[in-house]
């Protein structure tokens, strides 16, 4: 199920997990955009790791050839 909350679209758990079982390197990709200290909690298996507070810094290296 596709939601949309202030105007940004955005997927529930259950069809993320579907989306994401996949091995197609051109398939979607999580971005992790918690602390470090949130992030030492649980880890999310294959998700690229951008802390909220470097996020525009490294935002340039963000694929352009997959969802995101």
């Amino acid at each position: 199920m596709t939601t949309q909350t202030g105007g940004v679209p955005g997927i529930d758990v259950a069809e993320a997990a579907t989306r994401f079982k996949t091995d197609d390197p051109h398939g979607p990709l999580l971005v992790d955009v918690r602390e470090a200290d949130e992030l030492a909690v649980v880890r999310v298996d294959d998700a690229l790791h951008i802390p909220t507070s470097t996020f525009l810094d490294h935002v340039e290296e963000l694929p352009k050839d997959r969802p995101l």
